[in-house]
């Protein structure tokens, strides 16, 4: 070693420089952001998080509170979009107010299971566990949201793990406040969700009978995509869980599959004949086949018990099928046709809506009362524009029906015109 020293490959200042990063980035791995509570308001601690992916799905909480192959999280939600194994999130948290019942909650409902374990003083106190693979009714807190006791007195401290296992993308909006307020905001969402309920029913019941008025095929699929479109978001934000078949949860990834795969056929014949893209463009129309197929493929990977790639799917084929569907309106609406126009302008503004969503989750836009309820927003607006441009639609046709009529009408005068004459 001294040779070395000697002769300049290594020196002295360096290796102290090294050996100082070395344990500066030990120290740093093995030391666990501290979250302190001031009051019982609601904020996202993503960003103070921890994060460690368990590729075996082996380790107990006991191997994994001090290891030091934890990355700190940099978002305020973090995300995992294929998860191999279970993901730990580690965290410390100290009470400096007078609250006492701060809970953590985890406002993503579709995760298989997720395990809340209390540490103290390198102890294991406490362990709660949610999932959307559980009955509903053994929830303490009867929200679809994940809501965990952080059982916290003021001037106490503990760290935690949370144990997340899914087959479907991770995100984790982890908020943390009082139960009250907590539940108060859960309420809230549960109101916007009643009023998007009604909007999607109304517009379904307005439709439905317009269509035994005018019999136009356009009207049916219209009113089962917006259904079955409504029916998915409600089930995706676990209300189908909660209100529907609470103490049946395999039914929850048969929902998800099954009725966003009926939506999005749906949502294709619906385009197809609205647009009118077997006439307009029949080579580009082709390409919604292979949309329908990999609706029905998810469909039959569900039931075969390939729920994660059946899911996969249908998150590729949305997004797809969005931006295919974007792209025909496009070039319909370049071409002077209003129903083009209207299909663009309602399009236009689902995919801001999903974007803005998108967005959110990524931690580029706040968790607001806006960007959580954009996707209702939007895709009540477009519902809305879909079904005006469905009435235009009609009214075009009919106009064209009278002026083909009168045209016609005024050819068989101007005939027997000519045939009096020439007698």
């Amino acid at each position: 070693m001294k040779m070395l020293f000697r002769y300049g490959y290594f020196d002295d200042k360096k290796v102290v420089i090294f050996l100082l990063v070395v344990f500066a980035c030990k120290f740093a791995a093995a030391q666990v952001n501290t979250v302190t509570l001031s009051n019982g308001s609601i904020f996202l601690i993503g960003d103070k998080v921890q994060l460690f992916e368990d590729k075996t799905g082996l380790l107990t909480p006991g191997n994994v509170i001090n290891a030091s192959g934890f990355t700190q999280s940099t978002s305020t939600v973090p995300g995992l979009y294929t998860l191999n194994g279970t993901l730990w999130i580690r965290f410390t948290m100290v009470n400096a107010s007078a609250v006492s019942n701060f809970v953590l909650n985890l406002n993503y409902p579709i995760l298989d299971e997720a395990t809340l374990y209390q540490f103290k003083n390198g102890r294991l106190i406490n362990a709660q566990t949610d999932g959307f693979n559980r009955a509903f009714s053994k929830k303490k807190y009867k929200l679809q949201a994940f809501v965990y006791d952080l059982n916290l007195l003021p001037n106490d401290t503990s760290t935690y793990l949370l144990k997340v296992n899914s087959s479907v993308p991770v995100s984790l909006p982890l908020e943390v406040g009082s139960a009250g307020n907590i539940l108060h905001e859960a309420s809230k969402k549960d109101i916007f969700t009643a009023l998007y309920i009604g909007i999607i029913l109304s517009l379904f019941l307005y439709n439905i009978f317009i269509y035994f008025s005018v019999r136009d095929r356009g009207y049916i699929y219209y009113v089962f995509y917006i259904l079955l479109f409504g029916f998915t978001q409600i089930i995706l934000q676990g209300y189908g869980w909660r209100w529907l078949w609470p103490g049946t949860p395999v039914l929850n990834p048969y929902s998800i599959i099954i009725v966003a795969s009926l939506a999005g056929l749906a949502a294709i014949a619906f385009a197809r004949l609205f647009l009118d893209t077997r006439k307009i463009f029949p080579r580009l129309d082709k390409v919604f086949y292979l949309f329908s197929l990999l609706y029905v493929l998810a469909i039959i990977l569900v039931i075969a018990g390939k729920y994660s790639v059946s899911f996969r799917i249908i998150d590729i084929n949305v997004s797809a099928l969005v931006l295919f569907s974007f792209v025909i309106s496009i070039l319909i609406a370049k071409k002077g046709n209003s129903s083009g126009i209207f299909f663009l302008i309602s399009w236009t503004i689902f995919i801001v809506a999903m974007l803005i969503f998108v967005l959110k989750n990524a931690g580029v836009f706040p968790y607001t009362s806006f960007t959580n309820f954009v996707l209702y927003i939007g895709s009540s607006i477009q519902a809305i524009l879909l079904s005006i441009a469905l009435a235009n639609r009609i009214n075009i046709y009919k106009k064209e029906k009278e002026n083909s009529q009168a045209q016609a009408l005024k050819v068989s005068q101007e005939n027997e015109q000519l045939i009096r004459e020439q007698n």
